[in-house]
């Protein structure tokens, strides 16, 4: 051992001293511990923040499932309006119809269209093709379903 400034040497210690094995196994016994409680550590706060994402993702599905069951209920409510005007009008016009329900696709810009589709008995598709042109639609006619 050097005394800084003396010059002394202590004659039973050498200048580099190497520990032995069984002195050193401490050291790394808990440098090992260390590692392992840092590990154990880091997995469970992984899980944890897995588990919170988990949880924001299914509260964010869950808002859009809300949001889109909500707007097929307004959906809905257009179509039983139409139903209920459909009913409650003998002989609606095209006029009528689309003066109806522009207001609604208005209103509601998930529906692309509601169009109005009437069964018409053979007997009356002379007269209903007749009507369609005297309301401007010239090349109106019907098909056959099969």
């Amino acid at each position: 051992m050097v005394n800084a400034g003396l010059g002394l040497h202590h004659r039973y210690m050498p200048d580099t001293f190497q520990p032995s094995r069984a002195a050193r196994a401490p050291a790394w016994l808990v440098l090992l511990a260390g590692l392992l409680v840092t590990a154990l550590f880091s997995a469970l706060l992984w899980k944890l923040r897995q588990r919170e994402a988990l949880e924001q993702v299914r509260g964010l599905a869950q808002d859009r499932v809300e949001v889109i069951r909500s707007q097929i209920m307004r959906s809905m409510e257009v179509l039983n309006a139409t139903a209920a005007f459909l009913d409650t009008k003998t002989e609606a016009t095209r006029s009528e119809f689309r003066s109806f329900i522009d207001g609604a696709l208005e209103r509601h810009p998930e529906l692309q269209a509601v169009a109005w589709d009437p069964r018409v008995p053979g007997a009356e598709r002379h007269r209903w093709e007749q009507r369609a042109r005297s309301e401007g639609l010239a090349e109106f006619h019907f098909t056959e379903e099969k």
